[in-house]
């Protein structure tokens, strides 16, 4: 017989009418077994994200949740026109400190995302100021 888009469509569908309305609980055993194997495969494969993320950029986890506003302690500033929380200067060290993370890492993966410091952003501005001026690159 001869595959055709036709036969391979009904296939499909009779495939998929077997199976419908039949939750794995109810397959019996081997139903059980696997729907226990998905489950704890998407548990290790989760935990093994996780772990990763924490490698990868320690206290980033904390940082995001803080950036959802899930905030733990009361150690804000206000929150300004546009949404923005400010946090402490000594509040935001304190949970780079006690996940590990090194200020210098944090700077690097911000920079590499295009975040900038006030530093780093006066002196492009004034790079850009000389630049217009004819005068980058000479001394102050």
């Amino acid at each position: 017989m001869k595959l055709t888009k036709e036969r391979l469509n009904q296939l499909i569908l009779e495939v998929l009418n077997e199976h419908r309305g039949q939750p794995m609980k109810d397959r019996g055993v081997k139903g059980q077994r696997i729907a226990r194997e998905r489950e704890q495969n998407n548990t290790e494969r989760t935990r093994r994200e996780k772990e990763r993320k924490d490698r990868v950029m320690p206290g980033m986890r904390e940082l995001v949740s803080l950036s959802r506003g899930v905030i733990n302690e009361n150690d804000l500033g206000e929150e300004d026109e546009e949404g923005f929380i400010k946090v402490k200067k000594d509040a935001f060290l304190r949970l780079l400190k006690e996940n590990k993370a090194n200020p210098q890492q944090v700077m690097t993966y911000c920079n590499q995302r295009g975040y900038k410091s006030m530093e780093q952003w006066l002196r492009i501005t004034n790079a850009f100021a000389d630049a217009g001026k004819g005068k980058f690159g000479e001394e102050k």
